[in-house]
């Protein structure tokens, strides 16, 4: 065999063994491997000839070996062919990973996956790779704010893949803010998530605003399918992808549909995957070209509109390549005085020439660091090496001082990806899978959803690989590559601005609860809230973008009266909103009865934030503070409480045009509120001696908020 000529060879001129970790990267194989002056200044005793006849023996046994006789580079440049390839032996080669046979083997075709994802196309040089001509391109396209929609079209491109017919060519709307030649594909598969109330996600806006523009083309041609992300907690649930349905179907023919929309409730995985097996059921009953079928423009499919950032207007700094401010300062607004009182902080940073605007109403988007105490118990559990170089995920965040050419081929230590990169916190049914049909140490778990509830990734780990079970962790399905497969992307956390551009363009406050509690007998943090809190100093630099939030602003006239319901940090871009008016505004036109706001906490001398700034503004005539304290008392007292008890102030305001809004927990209070609102609403309607008018009026009630929140005079920022 060839491997057999080569040990020959090898033994003939090669008398020192090969070194284990040299033979890990092809770089230095064929560095000693092909070049005779190394070889002799290695082993003196070896003659040149015999150095430069065993040297040709091996470049002629590869030639033979691999049957590129028809290559358009030199047959015995070794050096090339290795340096502008990668080799991976595939499931059927029984050879291992540092086998040498594994570098020189000649791929498969079939099993080349080449995807078009600008984010790692586009600092790499896997455009170079040859197309597999034979397979039927299918397009990709995800539009994602923290991951899930990328995640759901991965799934579909491994799927896409496994069926060696078809070529997936995945693309994230972040990266064609300017468009895409839609003319360009047969299929598009699409799944974008939706964000608050109806908005595409951050950096996927660009895109969509283009898709629903005019300057999206005609395609009659083009088959799709899109899977809508979002959460039935939400008015407005799904709105993005079904949107992006509807447009498509505009734009395509509703008949071109090759399988139905489907709407996912936050993470059910079996809705996901049955919308992808629909994919593929209609994918084979279309009559699609192969790659050589088609012309060669398809290949430009992923670079159309590519350029386009710089024709929309797009910020240099944003989700994928936030901005690194710096801090000013972290204080605490809250009186700790017990082991149950919680605290909330105020983050000032500083924006510095970054460019970046904003308006009341919007966020910044914090990219944090998972505790490096997290990450050091995981580390020493798997038994690896911290410092151990890995690639860098492609999807992991940009910054100024990367280089200019890290992309797909960047490599971070073990211990920076475990901090910046992988979520430690919420685990994926992935990995429990994974661990129970490889490990196999724990065959007891049955109800696996109520046991990724309450566990982080190393409660898992521990599960697994701990003295006591019987997993091994020198196993391969213990290194650190065959975990962090299946660890989620640490996503970043938005933050309301707590402050007005007009204060300083260039500084933005943030309002943080410092998040702890116990689970599990251990004392678990807050991802980010912590890191602001324990870890991040005056001067320390942070990646920030600013989230756009269109659905939650000011009314145009600062005279315009406005009712807001803020507890805790709910209250924070209501400060943004009262300092913003105040400043726009001059001091006799800032009336207290058109800027109303209710605030709530446990105590007024606990946890008031920013309580005297609220006070002076009331006391001065320009707010109307009420407040529900709810452990000043023995029965407890919340914010939809005193909505009821100034019923006629809330009701005056929204009869002179006025706007409601709600901001803070969305699963109990938000709809508390809501409910309190449309019951003040119904008394002032019907009559209450008269059942049947009674009926009639809370039925108009709702119709009433539906109207306030058609004409965007009731808004929400909240969340569950």
């Amino acid at each position: 065999s060839c491997s057999q000529l080569f040990s020959v060879v090898l033994s003939c001129s090669q008398p020192f063994p090969i070194d284990a970790t040299e033979r890990k990267s092809p770089r230095n194989l064929h560095t000693w491997q092909m070049s005779p002056y190394l070889l002799a200044d290695r082993s003196p005793g070896i003659s040149s000839t015999s150095v430069v006849i065993g040297s040709a023996l091996v470049a002629t046994a590869w030639y033979l070996y691999t049957g590129y006789a028809n290559d358009d580079r030199m047959p015995t440049d070794f050096d090339s062919y290795l340096a502008d390839r990668e080799y991976k032996a595939t499931s059927n080669n029984k050879v291992t990973e540092t086998d040498f046979e594994n570098w020189i083997r000649k791929p498969d075709p079939a099993s080349t996956t080449y995807r078009f994802s600008s984010t790692e196309t586009s600092d790499s040089e896997d455009h170079q790779l040859e197309v597999p001509v034979h397979l039927k391109p299918v397009g990709v396209l995800y539009g994602t704010e923290f991951g899930l929609s990328r995640e759901v079209c991965e799934k579909l491109c491994d799927k896409l893949n496994a069926t060696n017919k078809y070529y997936p060519m995945l693309l994230s709307m972040d990266d064609f803010p300017g468009g895409l030649d839609l003319a360009k594909f047969q299929t598009l598969a699409v799944a974008c998530s939706t964000q608050g109330e109806g908005v595409p996600p951050t950096d996927a806006r660009p895109f969509c605003q283009w898709l629903q523009s005019d300057k999206a083309p005609t395609v009659p041609n083009l088959k799709f399918s899109v899977c809508a992300l979002g959460d039935t907690s939400y008015t407005h649930f799904a709105q993005c992808g079904k949107d992006l349905d509807a447009r498509l179907g505009q734009l395509a023919g509703p008949s071109n549909r090759l399988a139905p929309r489907v709407d996912v409730n936050k993470e059910d995985w079996s809705a996901i995957d049955g919308w992808i097996d629909s994919v593929l059921t209609g994918l084979d009953a279309l009559d699609l070209s192969t790659i050589e079928e088609l012309d060669d423009s398809f290949v430009g499919a992923a670079t159309v509109g590519a350029t386009g950032a710089a024709a929309t207007g797009v910020a240099s700094f944003s989700k994928s390549r936030p901005y690194m401010a710096e801090i000013i300062s972290v204080s605490s607004l809250c009186s700790i005085t017990g082991a149950d009182d919680k605290n909330t902080i105020r983050v000032d940073i500083d924006l510095g020439d970054s460019g970046l605007g904003y308006q009341p109403g919007d966020s910044l988007g914090v990219w944090p660091q998972n505790n490096p105490n997290a990450v050091a118990e995981i580390v020493d559990l798997m038994g690896w090496d911290a410092d151990e170089p890995l690639p860098r995920p492609t999807w992991h965040y940009k910054t100024p001082t990367d280089p200019t050419d890290a992309g797909k081929n960047a490599k971070m230590s073990l211990r920076d990806l475990l901090t910046t990169c992988y979520d430690l916190r919420t685990p994926k049914p992935d990995l429990l899978e994974y661990l129970m049909s490889s490990v196999g140490a724990r065959t007891d778990i049955d109800d696996r959803a109520a046991y990724l509830e309450k566990r982080h990734v190393i409660d898992i780990l521990r599960d697994f690989f701990s003295a006591d079970a019987s997993g091994a962790v020198s196993a391969a399905h213990g290194q650190p590559a065959a975990i962090l497969k299946y660890l989620r992307q640490l996503v970043p956390r938005l933050y309301s601005i707590s402050s007005s551009p007009l204060d300083d363009p260039t500084k933005v406050t943030l309002t943080v609860a410092v998040v702890g509690y116990e689970q599990l007998g251990v004392e678990r943090q807050g991802v980010c809230s912590t890191y602001l809190h324990d870890r991040v100093l005056p001067g320390s630099k942070i990646p920030v973008y600013v989230y756009d939030n269109p659905d939650f602003r000011l009314p145009d006239a600062s005279s315009t009266p406005i009712i807001m319901v803020g507890p805790g940090t709910g209250v924070a871009p209501f400060r943004s909103f009262l300092r913003h008016r105040a400043l726009t505004a001059k001091d006799s036109t800032m009336r207290a009865s058109d800027n109303v706001l209710f605030f709530g906490s446990r105590r007024h001398d606990q946890d008031f934030l920013y309580g005297d700034e609220f006070e002076t503004m009331d006391n001065q005539g320009k707010l109307r503070l009420i407040t529900a304290f709810s452990r000043e008392q023995t029965s407890k007292v919340y914010v939809q409480d005193r909505i009821k008890e100034h019923a006629d102030l809330v009701w005056n305001a929204l009869e002179n045009n006025g706007h409601f809004y709600i901001c803070g927990d969305g699963e109990h209070m938000s709809r508390a509120v809501e409910s309190a609102l449309e019951s003040l609403i119904a008394e002032r309607i019907g009559r209450k001696d008269d059942q049947e008018v009674q009926l009639s009026a809370v039925n108009d009630a709702k119709n009433y908020v539906a109207n306030l929140v058609a004409s965007s005079r009731f808004q929400t920022d909240v969340w569950f």
